[in-house]
């Protein structure tokens, strides 16, 4: 798995006995691990906690794209090792659906541009693209839309209030813009982490 060009992470909290605690359990951490199309292989990670050791022992010497959430353990695992972190527009996306009762209009408005995103992906998928080729599609007809939905967001935060849920989704953009749009930097990369959120389904059903 170590030797891909991008890994793909993400994690759940598991209930584990531990007589010394309340109830007689504590919560622990899964973590999945997928290797790109060259290491297909999938491997599931405990560690006790949420804290960035787990995944900093376990990425020790990877130096491709880690692809997962934007919370401080990735970034802080991403900075420690010096590989690069690949956000997650769809988790970006969810801000926006959630956030539908604050200002329909607005987030309408951002579904919008995801959905536009989400189509050039998909027609790439239809045309088999190969990475660079996937690139030059993403250089000439996404990298425009981001920039515009950039100017956008900045916009719409100088009114919203920063504590609304619109305000929170407008923030979360700005505050991870380059780990958003890192995708579009390598054909090998995906506009989203749902490859590894799917498997997280396994740890759910036990």
């Amino acid at each position: 798995i170590l030797g891909s060009h991008v890994i793909c992470t993400d994690d759940s909290p598991v209930k584990v006995k531990d007589h010394s605690k309340e109830n007689n359990i504590k919560t622990g951490r899964i973590w999945i691990y997928l290797g790109d199309s060259e290491h297909p292989f999938n491997l599931f990670d405990y560690t006790t906690g949420r804290g960035r050791d787990g995944p900093l022992k376990f990425l020790e010497g990877f130096n491709g794209y880690l692809q997962g959430d934007c919370f401080s353990g990735n970034l802080a695992v991403c900075a420690a090792i010096g590989t690069v972190l690949v956000a997650c527009l769809a988790h970006a996306r969810r801000y926006f659906v959630k956030a539908m009762l604050n200002d329909a209009v607005a987030c309408n408005h951002a579904l919008t541009t995801f959905q536009a995103l989400y189509e050039i992906e998909r027609t790439a998928k239809e045309l088999k693209l190969n990475a660079p080729d996937l690139k030059s599609m993403r250089n000439e007809e996404a990298v425009p839309i981001l920039k515009e939905f950039r100017k956008w967001i900045e916009q719409q935060y100088q009114e919203a209030l920063p504590k609304s849920s619109f305000g929170k989704a407008l923030f979360y953009c700005l505050n991870n813009w380059d780990e958003l749009t890192q995708y579009v930097t390598d054909g090998s990369l995906s506009i989203d982490n749902n490859v590894s959120e799917r498997e997280m389904k396994y740890v759910a059903m036990g």
